[in-house]
């Protein structure tokens, strides 16, 4: 304890004379080496020297211990304050991160599995069948860029598209109100391309998408999104025709090719009939030759039963 006593007591005496030692030189160079107190010489320089002296062996610890303790105080409630406003920060990023899995979550149980309804699917209106029909079960999606284009569609300066555009609106009400509380309007804030968008949340929500749009069928199912397409729908819904089957038809008009008719079976089904050019207007036995399946609908070929030229 005597010699760390002793030990400060030295490092204040030395750091006495430095600054005494200082103020000496620093008063004489300054003033009293031309001015001399009292006329003698080094009087003043050396009051001054041993007042600094006194000072900084006796006053400046007692000053610096008051400044550490008043920088110590300054340092620790700026260190607390910092970490008050990193902690209250943390928790309010937590409970941000928190509040939106909550509303993540409840969007996903809200959406998942949904139905996720496409522009060409609205506009040709045949899903209001589908969905009075039974078929279109469960959540049934329409975002809010869907409804923009349809009314983007009934707002066209073309007649007939401007008259599809508003059949479209009226299928939409009617849809909703068909399928009631499973009727979702989804307000979506993303942008970009309507297809991208309808193919990211059907594969986001595990859901499936309802068009009539060739391409879209076509990105979805390279995918791996189930699509629920109305013209696959229709045409397997349509009449069953086999080769050498018979049926009347009526031959509506003159086909393509040379001495061919056409008519058309109650579920919209064409047939061409060789030779039926002959009877346009009159309703005609005939019998199935061959059936192709194409992906804009079927064809039937066929010829008039019992023809003789």
């Amino acid at each position: 304890m005597e010699l760390t006593k002793l030990r400060n007591n030295l490092i204040k005496f030395i750091i006495a004379i430095s600054f005494g030692a200082l103020a000496f030189f620093a008063a004489r160079k300054w003033y009293f080496e031309t001015n001399p107190l009292l006329e003698v010489s080094y009087f003043a320089e050396a009051v001054i020297a041993l007042v600094i002296c006194a000072i900084a062996y006796f006053f400046f610890p007692a000053m610096g211990l008051v400044i550490t303790r008043w920088m110590e105080g300054i340092i620790n409630k700026t260190v607390t304050v910092t970490i008050k406003k990193l902690v209250n920060d943390k928790n309010i990023r937590s409970k941000k991160i928190k509040r939106e899995k909550k509303v993540e979550k409840e969007k996903f149980q809200k959406l998942e599995g949904a139905v996720f309804v496409d522009t060409s699917a609205i506009i040709d209106g045949r899903i209001l069948d589908v969905a009075k029909s039974g078929f279109l079960r469960g959540k049934v999606v329409v975002p809010r860029f869907v409804v923009s284009e349809v009314q983007q569609v009934s707002d066209s300066a073309n007649d007939l598209k401007r008259q599809r555009g508003r059949r479209g609106l009226d299928i939409l009400n009617d849809l909703k109100k068909e399928c009631g509380r499973n009727f979702i309007l989804y307000e979506s804030k993303e942008n970009g391309e309507v297809d991208s968008l309808l193919v990211n949340y059907a594969k986001k929500y595990h859901g499936a998408i309802v068009t009539t749009d060739f391409n879209l069928n076509k990105v979805a199912r390279v995918s791996n999104i189930k699509v629920l397409n109305i013209n696959d729908l229709a045409n397997s819904l349509k009449q069953n025709m086999l080769p050498q089957e018979k049926v009347l038809l009526k031959i509506s008009q003159k086909g393509k090719e040379s001495g061919q008719g056409v008519g058309y079976l109650d579920d919209g089904t064409m047939m061409v009939v060789e030779n039926g050019g002959l009877f346009v207007g009159k309703e005609i036995e005939v019998e199935v030759q061959k059936v192709l399946q194409k992906e804009s609908g079927r064809m039937i070929f066929s010829k008039i039963l019992n023809y003789k030229p």
